[in-house]
């Protein structure tokens, strides 16, 4: 008898901990992530498919580390404007507003609206494609011509 509750209390804790991201939790990992410094290919391919997964997969090292540096700018805000989403198919627009550094100086902050569209494939969320919608750069030091 003991046995049985072990064995279903560790079942219990194993599947409660195993948390679905719907896909407005999936954009949120992607665009932190996006913003981290130890990004690697694997982990982002595990977080892509579609034409995004392919155009990923297709770099080689090279692009792939000018692609994941982030050295030069600096994540301020996330923001989910509007989401549609159906069983399959989901389409999040979201603002991203970061710093972009320049010789280690602020030289710009950016606003920019995308659309993501997410695909649910194998019991999660995966990002498909990423648009642009519009970008707003703001230059906080003189711009010399």
């Amino acid at each position: 008898m003991g046995k049985v509750s072990l064995i279903l209390v560790l079942l219990l804790i194993i599947t409660a901990c195993k948390s679905e991201y719907g896909p407005q939790e999936s954009i949120k990992n992607y665009i932190n992530y996006r913003f981290s410094s130890n990004q690697t290919k694997t982990e982002t391919l595990s977080l892509l498919t579609g034409q995004l997964y392919s155009e990923i997969e297709k770099m080689d090292d090279k692009e792939f580390e000018q692609f994941s540096n982030v050295s030069e700018i600096k994540k301020k805000k996330f923001k989910i404007l509007t989401n549609n989403c159906g069983q399959i198919k989901c389409f999040i627009t979201y603002i991203v507003k970061y710093e972009k550094f320049d010789k280690k100086n602020k030289s710009f902050l950016v606003d920019t609206k995308k659309v993501a569209e997410l695909l649910y494939v194998d019991n999660e969320w995966k990002i498909s494609d990423v648009s642009n919608i519009k970008t707003f750069y703001n230059s906080l030091e003189e711009i010399a011509p």
